[in-house]
């Protein structure tokens, strides 16, 4: 491989590896929105024949501002989580889908613990069918913020092009 290539391709990666760490979580936030506004938060939703009441919030605009707010929080469990556990994924024989998948979930249930649920509820003990729901958006977010992490990084195809993984 020449010296341009090589340097084109480091480029390449790295690029890949800013736009999975800063994509998946506006993916990640959009998702547990949009689940959150069909079912525990849509008494929050005002009509769009009445005028904005006690909250003010058309499904839009409430799916626009948790998109944000999961954005930025999934920033962060991308930081603490997502990028340490994707270093010692790689240093593993064959990083799949799957890995990353069940490592966005956990990290999407752990802040979704942490920071969805006092933000939501209060420090109160919501009814369990909120709770659920909370927990399935959390989840789902954050496994498709792994997902979308391992397609856009795509750290099976890095792994080929190793020079120590060819082992004849």
């Amino acid at each position: 491989m020449s010296e341009i290539a090589a340097r084109r391709s480091s480029w390449w990666r790295l690029f890949r590896l800013a736009l999975a760490f800063l994509l998946p979580a506006v993916v990640a936030g959009f998702v547990g929105s949009l689940i959150l506004s069909f079912t525990v938060l849509s008494d929050m939703i005002s009509s769009p024949d009445e005028p904005l009441e006690e909250y003010g919030f058309t499904r839009s605009g409430l799916v626009s501002f948790g998109t944000a707010m999961g954005a930025t929080w999934g920033q962060i469990a991308t930081a603490f989580i997502g990028i340490p556990a994707h270093v010692w994924l790689m240093q593993r024989a064959k990083p799949k889908a799957r890995h990353y998948a069940s490592t966005g979930a956990f990290a999407g249930a752990v802040f979704g613990g942490l920071i969805a649920w006092p933000m939501v509820f209060g420090l109160t003990l919501p009814p369990l069918d909120e709770l659920a729901w909370l927990a399935i958006a959390s989840i789902a977010a954050g496994a498709i913020a792994g997902l979308t992490f391992w397609l856009i990084r795509r750290p099976d195809r890095d792994r080929k092009s190793r020079p120590e993984d060819y082992n004849p």
